[in-house]
């Protein structure tokens, strides 16, 4: 399922849709249906193109899937997110205990899923019992930058994969053409981990998948990892965090990426005939 809670301004809603459905089209190799369900509530006449009445997904319609997609920008509306009511209400915290299987992405995530999102503040090092540290299994600190036009050095341009990890990851580089971003210092508010992790579980640490790439390649930003794949051993859960927005990105870059993650996610079930469920 993919959990839609984006509220679209640039790129528009129907571009941002057309770039999701592009990428999630590997994960009708593996199941015969696909869900999307839409946080924010589409406007009458598509104007605005979506309404700013947040309706979160129940556990008990979580639980219908093994594996979720969740495309959030938790900077919007006042951090009144459906990631966010999900978390507080400890809804993922009991689909991932049972198992389930969760790509999040986008942008202030770590602050997103926070107690207190409008109190939160970066830097910060995830509380031990913050959905961030048990799940996302950042233990290390994390910060985003916010980027103007007279501070524009650690604007995000992009994403470098960790080749030791695997081969299969593409460099990810920022579209212009899509909007939403500075033709010059790409995009704010992506979070990155500043520090080395701290979990003591020495195997029930994360793998990072990619670093950031910034404007200067001075910045304390770059080079710094900014997402990680997790797989607990004792669940069974698995989890891809990424601190960036993916429609942002080339179309051929996202078609590899998502073959990337979904196969992993997927890695020990058949393929199976298909078709696309929409709410």
């Amino acid at each position: 399922m993919l959990v839609d809670d984006f509220f679209d301004t640039l790129p528009r809603d129907i571009d941002h849709d057309a770039t999701m459905n592009m990428v999630l089209q590997r994960v009708l190799a593996y199941t015969d249906t696909f869900y999307v369900f839409n946080c924010f509530i589409p406007g009458l006449g598509g104007n605005p193109p979506e309404l700013k009445s947040v309706e979160e997904p129940p556990l008990s319609e979580l639980s219908r899937y093994r594996f979720i997609v969740w495309d959030v920008d938790a900077t919007q509306n006042q951090f009144d997110t459906g990631v966010h009511r999900v978390v507080e209400q400890g809804i993922l915290d009991v689909y991932l205990k049972g198992g389930g299987r969760l790509w999040l992405f986008g942008r202030e995530i770590v602050r997103g899923t926070s107690d207190n999102p409008q109190q939160f503040q970066y830097p910060s090092e995830p509380h031990p019992e913050s959905f961030a540290r048990k799940y996302l299994k950042i233990s290390g600190e994390v910060n985003r930058p916010v980027i103007l036009p007279t501070v524009p050095r650690d604007g995000f341009l992009g994403a470098n994969p960790h080749r030791n990890h695997s081969d299969a990851l593409p460099t990810l580089d920022l579209d212009l053409a899509k909007g939403g971003m500075s033709s010059t210092y790409g995009l704010s508010k992506v979070e990155a981990v500043m520090t080395t992790l701290q979990d003591p579980d020495f195997f029930q640490r994360p793998d990072s998948l990619y670093f950031y790439r910034s404007f200067s390649p001075s910045s304390a930003y770059n080079n710094k990892a900014c997402a990680f794949q997790f797989h607990d051993v004792y669940a069974g859960s698995k989890v891809i965090y990424m601190g960036f927005p993916i429609h942002m990105f080339y179309d051929h870059q996202l078609d590899s990426l998502g073959a990337y993650a979904i196969d992993w996610m997927f890695e020990d079930m058949a393929p199976s005939p298909s078709r696309v469920t929409r709410r």
